[in-house]
């Protein structure tokens, strides 16, 4: 049976070659591992290990850590000491360990750490809380430029208050005083469900400390609880926003104890940063949407991710929901303004590990993957549907949506190359849509709440889309009009209010689309797309307002324009082609967008993506996420409190977005022998 030892040395060797680091720092690198790791990684590799703190959920002490937007290099976390071994005793060999490492390295041995740190923040022997199995962690680095080490010691016993106070006195002792006043006016704005649980020093060749940081773990709380550090630090919100996004909660509830842990960094000249890590696998078990959630979020603030890619391709992080390496995904930023994220790694020790193949979606065998799929998800489809015609999603606190998601499902149906059986599902869906919508044409999320643009526009699509639009009546949509051109979503007169009443992108290409085949309102569609210009971003994108995901305007406004009148379509190109989606939800839109604009190779690696996450049972897992904006806030996507998130918990909504995203890549490749409106005479012509 190998040791955790010998598994960790040969990812450590690994992970130094890829880093292209010299021999010298190799060598330094491996006297750090066996000086501070040889207790505790010295037994078989097993399930879980006890006597130790649990850095990792089954007590493994190791993590590996990568920067996107940092230094090259190879960066660990590990504890020290023998697992079992009494708490005071653990604490003095690890100091111990550290005072041998650093005279082998010829450094100094920092002796201001005992009576300055460690005397301060560690109880007595008689006195040791009996959850403590460790006191003491440790982390090094190495680039090119050196090695650093950073000692972490436990904060996590008395109260809240005691603990802000021993961060104090350390601060004091090492002659920070600037940065204790500023600790003190920070208490305030962000102590409320914030727990000191941790003090870590930099150390390195000189004498004196470098950057001390003090951690602090949420108790149960929501998003406001990272906004409150953020407004403290007076820094933007946007970024932490994509942070909250790219590993997304469902519903308005708090998140679990646990989920938040920020830290105060404390430089040398007493400026002040922050970083926030989010304990993501305490609500998201899925490897795959983590390593998607980083990906995006390095592509949304433009930071380098090859490092990170190099690490888990080392390392043989497998892309899959049946293993959970990843721990701790944080965003920090720098005093110059600088952000770097940091990501946490449980090694792979067990033998699980694999490198994750995927299946091409290019060429004539993907494309025939492609459409096996396709057909695969519509009967599913079909077979998610109501009694009464309905297809239902989504648990927002006024219920299910029903007219909504069928006429999103219709429509997708209507406009995708699917097999003819899927139309004993669509009669019974269409009587239901025109009996939802009445005389009047105008839908709601379900017949118990106001009609809405979306509502409205979808359902008319659909109906379009099957040849049933004939008599409808246009005027309900055209009343959600705003004089700026766009589409509201609703309209005043009932309880919703602020920007709920304004015209928003998310709406609008639908609603015009809808509305171009009515002769009255060219005019006003012209509007709209002037609208839409004006709103776009220098990107190409759109922000969206009810979504998560900015390509959901963006993929709606294109539907509207078309390849040929896309505006900013240069930069729209150069963004797209660069995206790195965060879902399938996500990955379907991409797909549509860039087989729309000519990009096949690039959208069937997408195409593969989703092949190789489709079911069993020939559906994909809900990823629309749905942000139910508060009214007072204008831009949800740039704050972090901005609203509950829910998604298609039944996968209705991102499956039926697949099939259409399927749908328009095998047109584009040109394998799809007629349209989709000769399967049946249900369809309109022309």
């Amino acid at each position: 049976m190998r040791s955790i030892a010998s598994v960790i040395e040969e990812q450590l060797r690994r992970l130094a070659d890829a880093a292209g680091l010299g021999a010298s720092r190799r060598s330094e690198l491996f006297q750090v591992l066996r000086r501070l790791g040889s207790d505790s990684l010295a037994r078989s590799v097993a399930e879980c290990y006890g006597g130790l703190s649990r850095i990792n959920a089954n007590g493994l002490p190791w993590q590996w850590s990568f920067t996107l937007g940092g230094d090259r290099g190879v960066r660990f976390l590990c504890e020290s000491g023998t697992p079992g071994s009494p708490g005071p005793a653990r604490a003095r060999a690890c100091l111990r360990s550290l005072e041998g490492l650093c005279a082998e390295l010829g450094w100094r041995y920092p002796h201001w750490l005992g009576d300055q740190v460690a005397d301060i923040l560690l109880p007595s022997p008689g006195h040791w809380p009996k959850g403590w199995h460790s006191a003491i962690w440790f982390a090094a680095g190495a680039s090119r430029g050196g090695v650093g080490l950073k000692v972490y010691f436990n904060l996590n016993r008395d109260s809240a208050l005691e603990r802000w106070r021993r961060a104090g006195r350390v601060l004091q002792g090492l002659g920070r005083t600037r940065a204790l006043e500023r600790l003190c006016e920070l208490s305030g704005q962000v102590s409320h469900a914030a727990w000191p649980v941790g003090l870590a020093v930099d150390i390195g060749p000189g004498e004196t400390p470098g950057r001390i940081k003090i951690y602090f773990r949420s108790a149960e709380a929501g998003p406001g609880w990272v906004r409150n550090w953020v407004a403290a630090f007076g820094l933007d919100e946007w970024p932490w926003r994509c942070l909250l996004d790219c590993f997304p909660f469902e519903r308005d509830r708090p998140y679990p104890e646990g989920a938040f842990v920020s830290s105060l960094e404390v430089h040398q000249d007493e400026r002040f940063s922050l970083k926030i890590d989010l304990a993501m696998t305490r609500w998201l078990r899925d490897e795959a949407a983590i390593i998607r959630g980083i990906r995006h979020l390095g592509c949304r603030l433009g930071l380098d991710e090859s490092g990170y890619l190099r690490g888990i391709e080392v390392l043989g992080i497998p892309s899959s929901t049946s293993s959970c390496l990843h721990r701790f995904v944080g965003l920090g930023t720098e005093p110059d303004g600088a952000m770097h994220i940091n990501v946490y790694v449980e090694p792979p020790v067990a033998g699980e590990a694999r490198a994750s193949g995927r299946r091409s979606g290019s060429g004539a065998s993907g494309c025939q993957q492609v459409g096996v799929a396709a057909r695969r998800a519509s009967e599913w489809l079909s077979g998610r549907q109501d009694t009464d015609g309905a297809w239902r999603d989504y648990e927002l606190p006024v219920g299910r949506a029903d007219s909504w998601v069928t006429a999103w499902v219709l429509m997708h149906l209507g406009e995708s190359h699917v097999s003819p059986g899927v139309e004993r599902a669509v009669q019974p869906a269409l009587g239901f849509l025109e009996a939802a919508g009445g005389a009047g044409g105008q839908w709601g999320f379900h017949e118990e709440v106001s009609a809405d643009a979306d509502s409205t526009a979808l359902a008319l699509l659909a109906l379009q889309a099957w040849g049933r639009a004939a008599g409808c009546n246009f005027d309900g949509l055209r009343s959600f009009m705003r004089p700026d051109g766009g589409i509201a979503t609703f309209r005043s007169g009932g309880v919703e209010s602020g920007a709920w009443l304004e015209s928003c992108v998310d709406v609008t290409p639908h609603g015009c689309l809808a509305l171009r085949k009515a002769e009255r309102s060219r005019e006003r569609c012209a509007r709209a797309r002037r609208y839409l210009r004006a709103t776009q971003r220098e990107d190409g994108l759109w922000s969206s307002y009810w979504w998560t995901s900015d390509l959901y305007p963006t993929w709606a406004a294109f539907r509207l324009f078309g390849a040929g009148d896309m505006p900013r379509s240069v930069a729209l190109r150069e963004t797209l082609t660069g995206y790195r989606p965060r879902c399938c939800f996500e990955q379907a839109l991409l797909v549509w967008l860039l087989a729309g604009i000519g990009e096949l190779h690039s959208a069937g690696r997408h195409v593969a993506s989703l092949l190789a996450g489709q079911r069993a049972d020939g559906g994909w897992v809900g990823s629309g996420w749905l942000r139910l904006a508060y009214p007072e806030v204008k831009r949800p996507g740039q704050r972090i409190a901005s609203g509950p998130l829910y998604r298609d918990v039944e996968g209705i909504f991102t499956t039926a977005l697949v099939v259409g995203a399927f749908g328009v890549y095998r047109e584009m490749a040109g394998i799809v022998p007629e349209p989709a409106r000769a399967l049946t005479g249900l369809r309109s012509v022309g």
